[in-house]
């Protein structure tokens, strides 16, 4: 951002375009690796020697779950969701915050510069 003598300081249009562009390509990224999970399915959910579980989502925390059953599989267990879903939604959240605050800062009247000494304006008297 510029600052024009003490003036608020005038938006970098830049700024926005690079925020914006960083948000839609993490938010393409998680929801390819959703996608992969989701097209996967079981197989996602293995625990050596083709011992497949079963894969849900989780809601709270977000993420896949796996889990393997006695009868299905021999052994009782669960695992996830990981740390990965959470800090990609927190990450989508906070640059979707910055992205649009930084939007509505170039369009925002008192962003724009005035009219002053040698901007091309003339007063009639």
């Amino acid at each position: 951002m510029l600052s024009v003598r003490g003036e608020r300081p005038i938006p970098d249009p830049l700024a926005a375009i690079a925020l914006s562009i960083t948000w839609v390509m993490i938010a393409l990224a998680g929801w390819g690796f959703a996608l992969f999970i989701q097209f996967f399915g079981d197989s996602f959910c293995e625990r050596g020697d083709s011992n497949y579980g079963d894969m849900r989502w989780s809601l709270l925390p977000p993420g896949p779950v796996c889990k393997w059953t006695e009868q299905r599989n021999g052994f009782a267990a669960s695992d996830g969701p990981g740390p990965l879903t959470s800090v990609w939604l927190v990450v989508l959240l906070v640059l979707g915050f910055l992205a649009v605050r930084s939007i509505k800062r170039l369009y925002a009247p008192d962003s724009r510069q005035q009219d002053g000494p040698g901007s091309g304006t003339t007063l009639d008297a």
